[in-house]
């Protein structure tokens, strides 16, 4: 009788492969949820209860008004015109954060607030850098010093 054996070097190609196609798998998954509005709208949630400490109460009750402005969203997502379309989002945005902000209480409100501007300061951070590796550097606004206004009429008046 013949004893086969494998290779070791073709046993940790075929566990390299395997473990490959699992990351794969489970950066599908991840890639998934941030498509799909109801899981990102559940993730934005946890992650508010973990950040904010909110109670269990406080997050179902965000959740739950989440989950009413979800479909308003989506179909103001669907304007033709972009300049409605966008002052829709604005608006239901705002109306969303207010009802919101009715949840928590102050010292969670200002935490969310902070939040919000660490991640528009981020979302900015990120626009500019797209600018940049799109545009190139010399059309891209440098992050280091403010951006000029480009027209004499918008600039502050000296007194």
């Amino acid at each position: 009788m013949m004893n086969r054996t494998i290779p070791i070097s073709r046993t940790v190609a075929m566990l390299g492969t395997a473990l490959l196609v699992t990351v794969a798998a489970a950066q599908d998954v991840k890639r998934h949820a941030q498509h799909d509005p109801a899981a990102r709208s559940k993730a934005r949630t946890e992650q508010m209860t973990r950040s904010l400490e909110l109670t269990p109460d406080q997050a179902a009750k965000i959740q739950s008004i989440q989950d009413h402005y979800h479909p308003r969203f989506e179909k103001a997502r669907q304007i033709e015109d972009q300049e409605l379309r966008k002052q829709t989002v604005r608006e239901l945005r705002s109306t969303r954060e207010n009802e919101i902000r009715s949840v928590l209480t102050p010292e969670q409100e200002a935490r969310w607030k902070e939040m919000q501007a660490e991640r528009k300061a981020h979302m900015e951070k990120r626009k500019a850098l797209h600018k940049e590796q799109h545009l190139g550097k010399d059309k891209a606004p440098r992050m280091d010093r403010p951006v000029r206004p480009k027209h004499p009429t918008t600039a502050p008046k000296k007194q």
